[in-house]
């Protein structure tokens, strides 16, 4: 016997919806994961000199019937420096890729490699301070002629507590033609 009044509910429509409410829940949560997961792979802020990080070349002299380049180097910038990098080019318009760090000559014994770069000071300090300068001679290989240099500043930088060597960015490089006399 039927009571009167009282109608049979249909209760497959609540379980649609208990499924989309599911659904949208794990996708959610998926979401959360793999963004957690894909930040990792995000670079993060690379390390970089402080603005003001410069140096220059005061003078240069190359010699072609030598093969010498002795240049002149100052810290014109704001903050101390431990070296550079340089690089040639052997033709006129190209880009600086020849690494010039091994011809440098050395018999003075206060020029220091580190990682393709030439370091002022023995260690791992930025003893290169404004407004000084030095001049370091490069015995380059016979039969080829360079047309430009460029000259990049590095530097010991603390990051976490941890000290790094940081290749200064495209702001403080320094590009000079050079011509043989």
């Amino acid at each position: 016997m039927k009571k009167k009044g009282y109608k049979k509910l249909n209760k497959k429509g609540v379980s649609v919806i208990i499924g989309y409410a599911l659904l949208i829940s794990l996708a959610v949560v998926m979401g959360g994961v793999m963004y957690a997961w894909m930040k990792s792979y995000v670079p993060k802020e690379p390390l970089a000199c402080p603005d003001g990080s410069a140096l220059t070349i005061r003078d240069y002299n190359y010699s072609c019937s030598t093969n010498k380049l002795n240049i002149t180097i100052e810290n014109n910038g704001r903050f101390d420096v431990a070296g550079y990098y340089l690089k040639g080019s052997n033709s006129n318009g190209s880009l600086s890729v020849i690494d010039l760090t091994q011809y440098v000559d050395n018999s003075s014994g206060l020029v220091f490699k580190f990682s393709n770069a030439i370091l002022l000071s023995l260690g791992n300090n930025n003893s290169f301070s404004p407004e000084m300068k030095t001049d370091n001679i490069f015995n380059l290989s016979a039969g080829q002629t360079f047309y430009e240099i460029e000259l990049t500043p590095v530097r010991w930088q603390k990051e976490n507590n941890k000290l790094r060597f940081v290749s200064c960015g495209a702001d403080s490089v320094i590009k000079q033609s050079i011509v043989c006399n």
